[in-house]
């Protein structure tokens, strides 16, 4: 299996889970100049929330530079509030420190 059909299975995975709790999603989508992942949307009280999704199932875990890499496509995004957030999923942990800060103090 190539290394596109084992990201392309994670990604669907991870919508599958989505769906399952009660978001709308789509697949592969362009959202602007940027190819997303899948964007996914819930409406609460009569709003409405869209989130872009990165699946990464990489071999090994995600780091700082990675994070930045990623982050950084989709600032524009949520600049002109075309999504409220940016969720990256991986099936590793985050193991770096510099990465774990990262998400929790740069990007958050």
């Amino acid at each position: 299996m190539s290394t596109t059909e084992v990201g392309d299975r994670f990604r669907d995975q991870v919508v599958a889970l989505l769906r399952a709790a009660g978001y709308s999603t789509t697949s592969e989508i362009l959202e602007g100049h940027k190819r997303v992942d899948v964007i996914f949307e819930r409406s609460t009280f009569g709003k409405r929330r869209r989130y872009a999704l990165e699946a990464k199932n990489w071999a090994q875990p995600l780091n700082h530079t990675d994070l930045e890499h990623i982050f950084s496509g989709y600032a524009s995004l949520v600049l002109r509030h075309d999504i409220e957030e940016l969720l990256v999923v991986s099936p590793l942990e985050i193991r770096s420190a510099a990465a774990k800060k990262y998400v929790c103090e740069d990007a958050g």
